[in-house]
């Protein structure tokens, strides 16, 4: 009975081949999409998940948390889609509190991933908690 049980799950379960991993940049675009966020701040968004990516500083394999961070500090800094902790963390499915700690533990190194590249603003104007 068991050993059936067994060989059911395994069958409804998907296989490794059937499994997409998605990048946190594929969820800023759709994020950004439910939230109804310009062009420009996306764009932010994208490059500074790339500039993270690229420095190796998130240790959360949780990519729906660092996209809605990038996103956060995006718009942070963009003057006319400033949307707080709640709205972000509404849309992306996952609490406030999980979206202020990858803040908090991305903060300290705003300077190195928010580049004049990102076009948005001065790091230097973000609050800390």
């Amino acid at each position: 009975m068991i050993n059936k049980c067994i060989f059911t799950l395994k069958e409804i379960l998907p296989s490794e081949n059937e499994v997409k991993h998605f990048k946190a940049g594929e969820f800023i675009l759709v994020l950004a999409q439910k939230l109804d966020i310009t062009e420009k701040v996306k764009l932010a968004a994208i490059k500074i998940w790339e500039n993270i990516e690229k420095l190796n500083f998130v240790k959360s394999i949780h990519q729906v948390t660092l996209a809605a961070c990038c996103l956060r500090f995006a718009c942070a800094l963009g003057e006319a889609d400033d949307k707080d902790f709640d709205v972000i963390a509404g849309a992306a499915g996952i609490t406030k509190m999980t979206l202020k700690n990858m803040y908090r533990e991305l903060f300290p190194y705003r300077f190195y991933f928010i580049t004049e590249e990102c076009m948005i603003g001065n790091p230097q104007n973000l609050k800390n908690f």
